[in-house]
C-alpha cells in the first residue's frame, strides 16, 4: 500500500507528539480512567496491581493490572487438573458411544451433536492452558515512528474527548490522527484542540476498516495503534509493546480491552465478565500456539504487514478477526501482552450488550470460511476453527434448554432405560472443565460469565442465521447506551424462562415418579438459574427498575408494588463485581 497521500482529503496535520501533549495535556485526566478500578462511596478501594516484570516504573501512573488475577505459584497442579479433566471427559465420552443408551433417536441425535461442540471446546480449552504463554518484550533499539488512529463515527464528543486527550499524551514520538467517518465539524475543533492531526471521508464505505484503509493511504508511520473512541490509553502504552517489534516477523501486539465502567450495573459487570476468560486463558494460550489475532482496539500493528495483505479487511462484520487471518495465512505472528493499557466503556443496557453480541457472532461465523483457507500450521488452523465457532453457543444452549421441556412435558429422552448412570459421567466432566477454567484465571471465573453467555442465546442465534444465509435479520438494535427498552430477543429469554417453569408444573404433575423425570427437574432448575440474570434485566429495564453505581438497585415505581417487590427479589442478590477482583 502507498504510504504517500492520495488524491481525495489529506489529513490536518498536527505538531508532533511526544511525551507530553502540546497543548498542556493534564496527566492527571488523560490518566485517570485507567489503571485501576473505580468504585463508589464505601467501596473505594483498588488493589495494587502488578506491574508487568522488568517495566520500567513510570512517573505519576498506577501499576499495570493483569488480566487473570494472582499468580499460582504451582503450575504442575494446573496441568493435573488438565490431566484429571482429559480423565474424566474421556470417561463421559465412553459412555456416549457404549451401546443400549439411545432413547429417541431425533433427541439424542440433537444432544449428541451440541455435547460433542461442548466437548471440542473443552479440548481447546485444555489446549490453551497448556500452552499459556507471556513474552516480555526486549527493550525497543528501533526509532519506530508510529501513528495513533482513532476512527469515529457519530460518538459523543465527552468520550471522545478523552480518548484523544489520553492518546496525544501517550509518551514518545508519534502522530495522533482522529478518523471521522461522519465529517464533524465539532470533532476537527476537538482534534485540533487537542492536539491532534483529522481525517475526514465523505463515504463510510467499509465501515470501520474502510476508514482505517483511508487514512493509512494518507499516512507513514512504520506502526500504527488503533484505539476504539471510547478507550483512554495509559501514557505509558507504548513504552511497552515497541519492543515486539524488533522481531521483524511480528505484525500485532494486542493488549486487553478492560471495561472501567464495570460497577455501573450488571449488564456492565456480566459484559465484563465474559471478557474475562477471553483475555485471560485464551489469549495466553492463543500466544503460546501462535495464535493470536487482532481484537479491534488497543492493538499496535506494524504497516508493513498490513501492506502485505493489503489493508484492513473490508468485507468482513469483524475486520479484525478476518485481518488477523490473512497476516497468519501470510507468515506473519502476533503477541499477546496480557497487562492492562487502556481502559473502555462497556456496554450498559440490554440494547447496546445485544447489540455488542450480535455484530460479534455474526462476524466470528461469517469468518469461518476464511479459517478453512490455506497457510496456517494445524494448531493455528484449530484455533481460528474454534474461534470462529464459538457463537454457535447459541443453537447448543437451544438444544440444551429443549432436553428439560421435552422429558417433563412429553416423556421425549434422549436415553433409554439405563439414563440413572448419565450423571455421574456429566457432572465430573463439567465440574473438572469450570475448575480447570477458574485454576487457569488464578481464581477469577465466576459463574457470571457463563449466565450472561447463556442467557443470550437467542441473539446469538439471530447472529448465526445472519452470517449462514448472508442475509439481514429483524433483529437491528441501536448501540446507544441510552437507549433501556430490552431489545425483542431479550423477551425470547424471558419467554424460554416461563416455558422451563410451565415444564417443572406439567412435570410434576404428568409423572412425578419416572426415573428421567428427576433429571429433566434438576436440568430445567439449573437452565432457570443461568437464564436469571438476563431475564431479571429484562423486566427491570422494561417494567421501571432502574440501578445506581453500586449495583444496588434503584426501583422506580412506574409498576406495582408486589411486581417491583419480586423483581427485587428475584433479581437483586448478585452485586457486580468490582474490576480489582478480576484484574490484578
Amino acid at each position: 500500500m502507498d504510504p504517500s497521500p492520495r488524491s481525495g482529503r489529506t489529513p490536518e496535520v498536527a505538531p508532533l507528539s511526544s511525551s507530553s501533549s502540546p497543548h498542556g495535556t493534564d496527566e492527571t485526566e488523560a490518566s485517570a480512567a485507567v489503571g485501576g478500578a473505580r468504585a463508589a462511596g464505601d467501596r473505594q478501594r483498588v488493589r495494587g496491581p502488578r506491574r508487568p516484570p522488568g517495566a520500567e516504573e513510570t512517573a505519576a501512573l498506577p501499576t499495570l493490572p493483569r488480566v487473570g488475577g494472582r499468580r499460582w505459584p504451582r503450575p504442575w497442579l494446573t496441568r493435573l487438573l488438565v490431566v484429571l479433566s482429559v480423565t474424566a471427559t474421556g470417561l463421559y465420552v465412553g459412555w456416549w458411544l457404549a451401546p443400549g443408551h439411545v432413547g429417541n433417536p431425533v433427541v439424542f441425535a440433537l444432544l449428541a451433536g451440541a455435547e460433542l461442540f461442548t466437548v471440542i471446546h473443552v479440548v481447546g480449552l485444555w489446549q490453551a492452558v497448556w500452552a499459556a504463554r507471556i513474552k516480555l518484550p526486549p527493550p525497543a533499539s528501533t526509532s519506530f515512528r508510529v501513528d495513533v488512529f482513532i476512527p469515529t463515527y457519530g460518538e459523543d464528543l465527552d468520550g471522545l474527548h478523552r480518548t484523544i486527550r489520553a492518546a496525544v499524551a501517550v509518551d514518545g514520538p508519534h502522530r495522533t490522527y482522529v478518523l471521522d467517518d461522519a465529517e464533524r465539524d465539532e470533532v476537527r475543533e476537538l482534534a485540533h484542540e487537542l492536539g491532534a492531526s483529522y481525517i475526514p471521508r465523505a463515504s463510510s464505505q467499509g465501515a470501520k476498516a474502510g476508514n482505517l484503509n483511508h487514512a493509512l493511504a494518507r499516512t507513514d508511520g512504520d506502526l500504527i495503534v488503533v484505539f476504539d473512541a471510547d478507550h483512554v490509553a495509559r501514557r505509558d502504552f507504548l513504552t511497552h509493546v515497541l519492543g515486539y517489534f524488533e522481531d521483524p516477523e511480528v505484525a500485532v501486539v494486542q493488549t486487553p480491552q478492560f471495561y472501567g465502567n464495570a460497577l455501573v450495573n450488571r449488564v456492565a459487570a456480566g459484559a465484563w465478565y465474559q471478557q474475562v476468560p477471553f483475555y485471560g486463558t485464551v489469549m495466553r494460550g492463543k500466544h503460546g500456539l501462535n495464535a493470536v489475532f487482532l481484537c479491534g482496539t488497543n492493538a499496535i500493528l506494524r504497516r508493513a504487514a498490513l501492506d502485505d495483505v493489503g489493508g484492513f479487511e473490508e468485507e468482513s462484520v469483524v475486520e479484525d478477526m478476518a485481518t488477523s487471518i490473512r497476516l497468519q495465512q501470510r507468515g506473519w505472528s502476533g503477541v499477546y501482552f496480557p497487562y492492562v493499557l487502556a481502559e473502555g466503556e462497556g456496554p450498559t443496557t440490554l440494547r447496546a450488550y445485544f447489540s455488542q453480541q450480535f455484530r460479534w457472532a455474526n462476524g466470528s461465523l461469517s469468518a469461518f470460511r476464511q479459517a478453512l483457507r490455506g497457510g496456517f500450521d494445524p494448531v493455528q488452523r484449530v484455533q481460528y476453527l474454534l474461534s470462529t465457532t464459538y457463537y454457535l453457543i447459541g443453537m447448543v444452549t437451544a438444544i440444551y434448554i429443549a432436553m428439560p421441556v421435552l422429558g417433563l412435558l412429553f416423556d421425549i429422552t434422549p436415553f433409554g432405560p439405563d439414563a440413572d448412570a448419565f450423571p455421574l459421567f456429566y457432572v465430573p466432566h463439567i465440574l473438572l472443565a469450570l475448575l480447570l477454567i477458574r485454576r487457569s484465571l488464578r481464581g477469577r471465573f465466576s459463574l457470571r460469565n457463563t449466565r450472561f453467555t447463556f442467557g443470550a442465546f437467542p441473539v446469538y442465534i439471530a447472529g448465526a442465521v445472519a452470517a449462514f444465509t448472508g442475509r439481514e435479520v429483524s433483529f437491528t438494535p441501536t448501540a446507544s447506551q441510552e437507549e433501556r427498552r430490552p431489545p425483542w430477543l431479550a423477551w425470547v429469554t424471558v419467554a424460554t424462562a416461563g416455558l422451563l417453569v410451565l415444564a417443572l408444573i406439567g412435570g410434576a404433575v404428568l409423572h412425578p415418579f419416572d426415573d428421567w423425570s428427576w433429571i429433566s427437574a434438576a436440568w430445567a432448575v439449573l437452565d432457570l438459574y443461568l437464564l436469571w440474570p438476563i431475564v431479571s434485566i429484562t423486566l427491570r429495564e422494561a417494567f421501571g427498575g432502574d440501578e445506581i453505581d453500586t449495583g444496588v438497585p434503584q426501583l422506580v415505581g412506574r409498576t406495582g408494588a408486589h411486581s417491583t417487590a419480586l423483581t427485587y427479589l428475584l433479581g437483586a442478590f448478585e452485586e457486580p463485581p468490582l474490576p480489582e477482583d478480576v484484574v490484578d
